[in-house]
């Protein structure tokens, strides 16, 4: 029997499969937009404070943005499911960015302390701008 983490990773697999077939992108593509989407998380939530670099390199940090990014993946394939009208390609792509956008998830996501303790950062009182 798999493990829960196993089991996530081969849930993250077929929405990302599920996702390519969607939108109509490579693997690559796929891939180059979540590690730029939580760069630039970092970037916007992080940018001036010390912690940003040892996140950047944290597999912990990593695997949080990717279970994220796998909660996202969920709505955005229910919404597409379930919706009331079908969406053009193009239409289809610009809202699977807005499900994904660093800028909206800064706002509305705040590392947990489990993350930010895996990398043994101490000081967890930056403020996100």
């Amino acid at each position: 029997m798999p493990t829960i983490v196993q089991q996530q990773q081969i849930i993250a697999a077929d929405q990302k499969t599920q996702l390519c077939k969607l939108l109509q992108i490579s693997e690559m593509e796929y891939c180059t937009l979540q590690y730029e989407e939580g760069l630039q998380f970092l970037n916007l939530g992080y940018n001036h404070n010390p912690i940003r670099h040892k996140l950047e390199r944290s597999r912990i940090f990593w695997a949080w943005w990717r279970k994220t990014w796998s909660e996202q993946n969920a709505n955005f394939l229910h919404d597409m499911k379930h919706g009331s009208r079908p969406l053009g390609l193009v239409a289809m792509r610009v809202l699977y960015h807005s499900y994904q956008a660093a800028k909206e998830k800064v706002c509305s996501l705040t590392l947990p302390s489990s993350v930010l303790e895996a990398c043994n950062i101490k000081t967890v009182h930056y403020a996100i701008r």
